[in-house]
């Protein structure tokens, strides 16, 4: 019986781990706000307001550079983007988000598309289910060859 539970929680614990995982590939536990300010990113053409929860977001992972003029140039008060699309149009190849002061100047570029790409696709899950994947798997392996011994040990 107690071999039993045991094999149960270990087979549990991996099902969970390859559930998280598969979830987590699929974007299940991504955050809400990355994902739209990717897709702003990707998909409009027009800037954000930094009071827009997307950009709110971004300013927390990507801030504004120290050494803008903030006095010469005002506050600043968007997100704004330089998009590289291909002569057929289409997504855009490449491109990078700068901030945008008052006076409409722009700082350099703070984050280019593949950085907000890997940003908007991390979550706080990735090692969790890395780890049930390989706790689960240790038990599962561990018990089949405790198994084997003890029917090589009977026979």
């Amino acid at each position: 019986m107690r071999g039993w539970l045991v094999d149960g929680v270990a087979w549990g614990v991996l099902i969970v781990g390859v559930t998280a995982g598969y979830g987590n590939l699929r974007g299940w536990f991504r955050h809400a706000d990355r994902a739209a300010f990717l897709r702003w990113a990707l998909e409009t053409e027009t800037g954000i307001p930094l009071s827009d929860p997307r950009a709110t977001s971004f300013v927390q992972r990507f801030p504004p550079p120290a050494n803008a003029d903030r006095q010469a140039h005002g506050e600043f008060t968007y997100l704004t983007k330089t998009a590289m699309k291909s002569s057929g149009g289409g997504a855009p190849i490449a491109g990078f988000v700068t901030y945008m002061h008052a006076d409409t100047t722009r700082t350099g570029s703070v984050a280019t598309f593949d950085d907000v790409r890997r940003w908007a696709d991390e979550t706080p899950y990735a090692w969790l289910a890395w780890s049930l994947t390989a706790l689960g798997g240790t038990l599962t392996i561990a018990r089949g060859i405790a198994a084997r011994r003890r029917a090589t040990a009977a026979a």
